[in-house]
């Protein structure tokens, strides 16, 4: 793991304990390798642990706050991508173009950034159904196998496992914000 040892420390003060589960260590893992900077994974935890009273965080894993970490790193991405001059009509056809190699996306163009960004939600969620339909049962088991151990979090669930499936086809992050 390349994320500093300062974060290892922070997130053991703040939840309160002297070591990382080996889930809370492949949860990081997983941060880092989407590409979540540090500071971004830092104030999610903080943000979601705060909510947790200090007598029940050291039991709560911080998988549990990937939905925080999650919001806190599409506003990071969408700030860091509108600080530049960003064209989101641009994008959004360049993450259509990527999508449209693997299933047919004959939607109009969408009329606000929003919609854009939520049709591009919904277009990832159907690629990656089509992509798990087509994957041989093998590495199916294997993505199965890395996921497993976030299965009480539904939603960090899919996400593992829509990463590796999209890693194992060679396709980047769909998002609006991501490069």
């Amino acid at each position: 793991m390349a994320y500093s040892k300062e974060l290892t420390e922070f997130i053991l003060r703040t939840k309160g304990g002297f070591f990382l589960s080996p889930r809370e260590v492949l949860f990081l893992e997983f941060l880092e390798e989407r590409g979540v900077p540090e500071e971004v994974v830092r104030e999610g935890l903080l943000s979601c642990l705060g909510e947790i009273s200090p007598e029940k965080r050291s039991k709560h894993p911080i998988f549990l706050c990937f939905k925080k970490v999650l919001e806190i790193y599409e506003d990071f991405m969408r700030r860091q991508v509108i600080s530049s001059p960003f064209d989101w009509r641009a994008q959004y056809r360049r993450k259509i173009n990527v999508i449209s190699r693997f299933i047919e996306t004959d939607t109009p163009e969408p009329c606000s950034e929003e919609e854009a960004k939520e049709r591009l939600k919904a277009l990832e969620r159907e690629l990656a159904n089509i992509l798990w339909d087509k994957l041989p049962e093998g590495e199916k088991r294997k993505i199965l196998r890395k996921a497993n151990k976030f299965k009480e979090d539904r939603e960090l669930y899919l996400e593992v496992v829509k990463r590796h499936l999209f890693k194992h086809y060679g396709l980047p992050d769909l998002s609006l914000y991501s490069l």
